[in-house]
Parts: C-alpha cells; sequence; structure tokens
C-alpha cells in the first residue's frame, strides 16, 4: 500500500507543476506577441530592432538575415535566441522550422524555461517602450545609427510580420502614441519632434484606428478623424 501511497503522490504534484507551467507559456506568449505587434508598423520596425539588437548584442543586420532565413517575427526570433543562449544551435533550430515545427513547438521540447523567456521579453518590452520616448526626443540620432548601420525598417520585413492580431495592433499603437505625446510635452522638447516623426507616428495612428473600427475598439488618447 505504501509505495502505491507514493506514486500517487508524485503523479498529484507533477499534475499540479502543469497549471503553472502552462501560465508561465502563456505569460510569455503574451509579451512575445507585444514585441511582435509593435514591430508590424514599418516605423517603430527600426526601434524594436535597435531594442533587440542592443538586448542580445548581435548586430541588427545578423537579425534581419536571420528572420529572413527562417521567417520569424521579432518575437519569434527573440525565443530562437533564447534557445540559443542556452546551448541550442541556430542551423538545427532552423532545420526544425523548416521541417513546420513551430517555435514554440521546438521551446517545449527543449524544455524551456518559460517564467526566464517572460521576464526577458519583458524587459526587452521596456527597453522598447523607453527607446520609442527616446525617439522622439533624439530622432536624428537614431537615423544616424540607422544609416550608419546601413538598416532600412521597409526592407526588414517577413511574411510573419502579419501575424498579430487587429487587438494586438491597436495596442500597439497606444504605446507608441503614448510615448510620443510624452516626449512632445517635455517642456522645451516639443518642437524636437520633427515634421516626419509626427508624420510617421500619425501612420501608425491611423492605421489602428482603422483596426479599432473592424474590432469596435477605439484606440486610447486618439482624436476622431
Amino acid at each position: 500500500m505504501r509505495p502505491r501511497i507514493g506514486f500517487l503522490l508524485v503523479f498529484a504534484a507533477a499534475l499540479s507543476a502543469v497549471p503553472a507551467f502552462s501560465d508561465d507559456q502563456q505569460k510569455a506568449e503574451k509579451q512575445i506577441r507585444k514585441i511582435s505587434a509593435m514591430a508590424t508598423d514599418v516605423n517603430a520596425r527600426s526601434i524594436v530592432s535597435r531594442s533587440m539588437s542592443d538586448m542580445l548584442k548581435v548586430e541588427r543586420n545578423q537579425l534581419q538575415r536571420e528572420r529572413r532565413a527562417m521567417n520569424l517575427n521579432y518575437g519569434c526570433l527573440f525565443i530562437a535566441h533564447e534557445l540559443t543562449a542556452r546551448g541550442m544551435k541556430m542551423l538545427d533550430l532552423a532545420m526544425r522550422l523548416q521541417a513546420h515545427e513551430t517555435i514554440f513547438q521546438i521551446a517545449n521540447e527543449q524544455h524551456s524555461d518559460w517564467k526566464k523567456i517572460a521576464d526577458d521579453a519583458k524587459k526587452l518590452n521596456g527597453r522598447i517602450e523607453d527607446n520609442i520616448y527616446k525617439h522622439f526626443l533624439h530622432a536624428d540620432a537614431d537615423r544616424d545609427r540607422d544609416l550608419t548601420e546601413k538598416y532600412n525598417s521597409t526592407a526588414d520585413w517577413v511574411k510573419t510580420d502579419a501575424d498579430a492580431t487587429p487587438a494586438e495592433i491597436v495596442e500597439a499603437q497606444e504605446i507608441y502614441v503614448q510615448w510620443r505625446d510624452r516626449a512632445a510635452a517635455i517642456e522645451g522638447k516639443g518642437g524636437s519632434v520633427s515634421a516626419s516623426d509626427k508624420l510617421a507616428s500619425q501612420k501608425l495612428e491611423d492605421q489602428a484606428h482603422d483596426v479599432g473600427r473592424m474590432t469596435g475598439r477605439a484606440p486610447t488618447g486618439a482624436g476622431p478623424h
């Protein structure tokens, strides 16, 4: 009887761990999809690219090559780098993706630490938001860096960049416009938001308005058109 009780206790403990694991993965996926949604816009994509490059310490042209080779949006590319940081070879990952496994399936098969991925992705999202704010205060520095690194956000596009849902695009727009407006409200800094940057952010705002009409959700803080 005692061995049977021991087995039942172990089995019950294993079952109780499943919801926690699932919850960690859901939190990670939410943060990952947030990264991807922000990068759906051609103007915000440059900021996402800079932010990920700095955090991972990987050159932007390498990130762009990896995206093209594996057809990964920025969120899924972040998972790919989390996997390679734990020892998986990028070539092996690419081959498994080519065999029609998803990045999430591969991560689960590698027994990934979803809590760590969620925490790291949250840090990247925080860096992206900080860099949106900084962009509208010092846009010239960002444009100079793009030129130096020969980065073109229009060319940095893959099919999976279109995977974001309408609701996720609206949320990304709200975040982008919020930080743009905060930068413009700084005393003595409002004029530093150039006409081209205002136009770029307005395009994103207009896009979200179109999505909002489809979903029935109006973007926060956005005026009528």
